[in-house]
């Protein structure tokens, strides 16, 4: 899995589960609803078994290791290494809307707030800009696999691709589920899916770029809060189980929290190469009027309000039918 959570003996489980979602959104079913409910359906299993499984576990010592290898630190100070590798492409959708970056922002000041006061050379936790908030949708390239061959037409050609989907899909509205600390050392921010079709959105990046790398988020919507670099060994028990506890209590207050993305960003991050990173906005497709979202949010509704009316309309019919003969017959 994306965090590695899961080890793989559940693997073949969890790629079933990404081929039926990727075939109800395949089919569209969103005009229906039926993909958006299978959807979230098995996101919140996945939420479950990790906050369930993370009770159990610390922190992986050796995977916070490899992340904080990537990082130049200087007591709390951190900066990226330099690299010459190509840049990091991908597609996401960012959360500008004031009141969730300070919703954020308040989740990691109180998850990491006990840690803050530990000694620098314990504990290093690299905090996510409030700004660069976002729900990932799809990489065309990453840091640690293998890349498309990057020039000015390959980068053309996947905006011009970008546009093209961006503009058949409809905005999607996140409510915030909960915050979750990874034994890799990441504080994360689940979302559910309540208007819009992230998982056709996502099926339809992997369809439009099939030479990028393989592992992509599928079933998660989440949102990189922070995470932590370096741990001594003699602390990091008590660091997770003070940010567990307090993902857990946090987690109650911001639940329900609703955020609309009316637009996707194509970002090229070449951050470990010069510090910073451009990126290009793309507006979805305008948000349909209200009739026409609750058609496709709640089909169940929509077919008990067409079943009444036709039930209603037969009896009608039937009682002025019964009602003529009467009359003819007498």
């Amino acid at each position: 899995s994306t965090w590695g959570i899961w080890d793989r003996a559940t693997m073949s489980k969890e790629r079933r589960s990404r081929q039926v979602t990727s075939f109800a959104a395949s089919l569209n079913l969103q005009m229906c609803g039926w993909s958006h409910l299978w959807g979230n359906w098995q996101r919140h299993i996945r939420y479950s078994q990790a906050s369930a499984a993370l009770e159990n576990h610390g922190f992986d010592e050796d995977e916070i290791r490899v992340s904080g290898s990537l990082y130049a630190m200087e007591g709390r100070k951190v900066s990226f290494l330099p690299n010459e590798t190509n840049s990091v492409r991908f597609v996401y959708l960012p959360l500008r809307l004031a009141a969730t970056r300070h919703i954020l922002s308040e989740v990691v000041n109180t998850v990491v707030s006990q840690v803050d006061a530990m000694n620098e050379n314990e504990i290093v936790v690299l905090k996510q800009d409030p700004n660069s908030f976002h729900v990932t949708i799809f990489h065309q390239s990453r840091i640690e696999q293998e890349r498309l061959p990057e020039n000015e037409d390959t980068i053309a050609k996947e905006l011009e691709t970008v546009r093209r989907i961006a503009s058949q899909t409809d905005p999607i509205m996140l409510e915030l589920d909960r915050i979750i600390v990874t034994p890799t050392g990441a504080v994360v921010a689940c979302w559910m899916v309540r208007e819009g079709n992230i998982d056709k959105l996502r099926l339809e990046c992997e369809q439009a770029f099939p030479s990028a790398p393989t592992i992509q988020a599928r079933i998660w919507v989440h949102t990189s809060l922070c995470r932590v670099l370096h741990i001594e060994h003699r602390v990091a028990e008590f660091a997770w189980r003070m940010m567990a506890l307090n993902a857990l209590h946090v987690s109650k207050r911001v639940r329900g929290h609703r955020v609309l993305c009316d637009s996707v960003r194509y970002e090229i991050e070449q951050q470990r190469q010069t510090g910073g990173a451009e990126g290009i906005d793309i507006p979805l497709k305008p948000r349909p009027y209200r009739v026409v979202r609750i058609l496709k949010k709640e089909p169940l509704l929509v077919g008990a309000i067409v079943g009444f009316v036709f039930m209603s309309a037969l009896g009608v019919r039937l009682a002025v039918g019964r009602h003529l003969m009467s009359y003819r017959s007498g």
